[in-house]
């Protein structure tokens, strides 16, 4: 696949690796005890909670149901093994960070989902995060802070491409 601008493929690659390590090195800056995934779990649950359709919220929105996650779909959307995720829920649980209430659904099952100091710890980090970030955006050219701003939108409209499962031309 070829653009005006050179291999689309190639270009491709560069943006996955360059924001792969990106999120990496944040984490590693700001001296987090806890993995991406852990941070990107949280992240889907206050999504769910928030009603964000990518979270993979098992609720309907506008529903009185929890707004929550099956270990099983966390397991899926981290792209670890089901007892991995396991583990992780029952590290955040004993932080206080999620909590499991019953999936209304099934009383087989339950939903994980964030509590008021998980949803601040997720704060917390991705202001530290920022707080790194910060000079290094502000010591750029006016010109490459606009490209990077505009990176974001299009790395977020990507990322909605592909959880809906659209087509990209």
């Amino acid at each position: 696949m070829q653009n005006e601008t050179g291999n689309a493929d190639a270009e491709s690659v560069a943006v996955v690796q360059g924001t792969t390590r990106f999120v990496r090195m944040a984490g590693l800056a700001v001296g987090s005890h806890y993995s991406s995934v852990a941070w990107r779990t949280l992240a889907a649950l206050d999504a769910a909670r928030n009603g964000a359709r990518d979270a993979g919220s098992s609720s309907a929105p506008g529903s009185n149901a929890p707004a929550g996650l099956r270990v099983s779909e966390i397991a899926r959307l981290q792209r670890v093994a089901q007892p991995s995720a396991t583990s992780l829920v029952n590290r955040l649980e004993g932080d206080g960070w999620v909590r499991r209430d019953p999936d209304p659904a099934d009383g087989r099952a339950s939903l994980v989902t964030i509590t008021d100091a998980g949803a601040r710890a997720l704060a917390d980090y991705r202001a530290s995060v920022a707080t790194r970030l910060s000079p290094m955006i502000a010591a750029l050219p006016p010109r490459d802070r606009s490209a990077l701003a505009r990176a974001a939108e299009l790395l977020a409209d990507f990322a909605e491409q592909l959880e809906g499962g659209a087509a990209v031309p």
